[in-house]
C-alpha cells in the first residue's frame, strides 16, 4: 500500500509547551503522525510520542523528528514540551504505514560556520516503497532562508517559518519521498537569503503496509468451469 499525506501543518513559538493542532482533527487509528521540532534550546518527547535513534541532534540548540503511529482515541492536538525557546514545528500524517512503521534514520550537522545548504548525509539502505522524510534544521539566522532546493531525491513539502533573530532563531525545510526505490538515500538542502552558521540534517524512514492481498480471477487460479451440460459429461469422463 502507498503512502498517501492525509493533512499537514506548520507552527512557531517561544512558549514553555506549544499546541499545535491537527489541521484534520483527530487522526484515524493507523494513521502515521511525524513531528518535526527545531528548537534554539532543547524539547523533551510528546507524551506518547517516539524519538527513534538518530532521528535527533542535540547541540546548545536542538533538533527532532518524532512520531507514533495513532491509536483510537487520539486528541485533536499535540502539545511540545520547549522550554521557552524559539521553536519552528512541522506536522505531517500520512495513511499507508506499517504498524511498526521505522525503518532507520541518520543525522548530520555542522555548528559555527556559516554557509546556506545542510551537511552531507547518507542513510543506511531503504526499503522500496518507504516513505522517507528529511528535514534541514537551521539555526542562528539574522534572516529567513527562502527557495529551498532539494537533492538526492526529496522534494520540497513544507516550510516551517522562521522565528527568532540572530544567535537564537530557528527554521526549518521539509523534504519528502513519497516511495523510495531502496538503497541508501544521500539528501540535501540548499536555499536562498541568510546564510545560518548551526545547520543539521536529520532524514527517516517508515515502511509501507502491505495491503490487501489481490483477488485472483479464475483464469489467473487455472480453474476450468464448465459451461455447459457437454462441458459436464466431458469433465466426468476425462477426470477434469
Amino acid at each position: 500500500m502507498a503512502f498517501t499525506l492525509l493533512d499537514s501543518t506548520t507552527a512557531t513559538g517561544s512558549a514553555a509547551n506549544i499546541v499545535v493542532t491537527y489541521p484534520g482533527g483527530a487522526p484515524a487509528s493507523g494513521d502515521l503522525l511525524v513531528l518535526g521540532v527545531n528548537s534554539n534550546l532543547t524539547c523533551s518527547t510528546p507524551a506518547g510520542w517516539t524519538l527513534s535513534t538518530n532521528a535527533s541532534f542535540v547541540g546548545g540548540q536542538g533538533a527532532y523528528v518524532f512520531w507514533k503511529i495513532a491509536g483510537g482515541a487520539e486528541p485533536g492536538s499535540v502539545t511540545v514540551p520547549n522550554g521557552a525557546s524559539n521553536t519552528s514545528i512541522s506536522f505531517r500524517r500520512y495513511s499507508g504505514a506499517q504498524a511498526t512503521p521505522l525503518d532507520s534514520a541518520a543525522n548530520s550537522h555542522i555548528d559555527g560556520t556559516g554557509a546556506s545548504s545542510t551537511p552531507a548525509l547518507t542513510t543506511s539502505s531503504m526499503t522500496a516503497g518507504d516513505l522517507v522524510l528529511a528535514y534541514a534544521m537551521l539555526h542562528a539566522g539574522s534572516a529567513a532562508a527562502t527557495s529551498p532546493v532539494w537533492t538526492g531525491g526529496p522534494t520540497n513539502a513544507a516550510t516551517a517559518g522562521f522565528v527568532g533573530g540572530i544567535n537564537n532563531s530557528s527554521e526549518h525545510f521539509i523534504g519528502e519521498i513519497l516511495s523510495a526505490a531502496g538503497g541508501a538515500v544521500s539528501p540535501s538542502c540548499s536555499w536562498s537569503g541568510a546564510t545560518f552558521p548551526d545547520r543539521y540534517c536529520i532524514a527517516i524512514g517508515f515502511k509501507a503496509s502491505a495491503g490487501a492481498p489481490a483477488t485472483l480471477l479464475p483464469q489467473q487460479l487455472q480453474i476450468r468451469i464448465p459451461q455447459t451440460i457437454h462441458d459436464v459429461m466431458s469433465d466426468a469422463i476425462y477426470g477434469r
